[in-house]
């Protein structure tokens, strides 16, 4: 039987995949947003910015905030990946502790006399 510690591991790990999904969803949104506004240059967009705002400061803040938002997602992969190869080995050892005699699939081989 799995533990509620097992149960929960595995659900936080498919939850963020989920959730890595999203951020990766957001980051092309984010990416299309920025050739758009930079390659079209409005006016307004500029006005929502403030006085003081370029369109050279603008591209930059557009690309520290991608390449702020792609390092956190980065870094949450490579913890999602661990994770899921955590739950995995949790997963094994709890198979592999079974006795024979318990395990169903020996029980279902076994011919009763």
């Amino acid at each position: 039987m799995e533990t509620t510690f097992e149960q929960k591991l595995r659900s936080a790990v498919k939850a963020g995949w989920w959730t890595l999904l999203v951020a990766i969803v957001l980051l092309f949104i984010q990416w299309a947003s920025y050739l758009v506004v930079v390659s079209r240059q409005p006016a307004w967009f500029i006005g929502l910015l403030g006085p003081d705002m370029t369109w050279a400061r603008t591209e930059s803040m557009f690309l520290q905030a991608m390449i702020l938002f792609r390092l956190f997602v980065g870094a949450f992969t490579i913890l999602l990946v661990w994770a899921t190869f955590w739950s995995a080995s949790l997963a094994k050892r709890r198979r592999a502790s079974r006795t024979p005699a318990t395990a169903p699939h020996i029980e279902q081989a076994i011919p009763a006399t």
